[in-house]
């Protein structure tokens, strides 16, 4: 079992287990280092009140990052 606990499954690749969902506050958040930016600057999702619907948009989001 991995210890990177991203909620997604093990078997995507790379690029989508790099994208990390967490609770900050009341709300849920999401945030991804993109291959085109630089490290010190990942992309950070608005807040949602529910954890499915920022996991939805992280994907979302990942669709079309290169």
């Amino acid at each position: 079992m991995s210890d990177n606990h991203t909620g997604l499954p093990h078997d995507l690749p790379r690029r989508f287990a790099r994208a990390r969902v967490y609770k900050q506050g009341r709300y849920w958040t999401w945030e991804h280092r993109c291959s085109d930016r630089p490290v010190s600057t990942p992309v950070v999702g608005y807040p949602e009140m529910t954890q499915p619907t920022a996991l939805k948009r992280a994907l979302f989001h990942l669709t079309w990052c290169a």
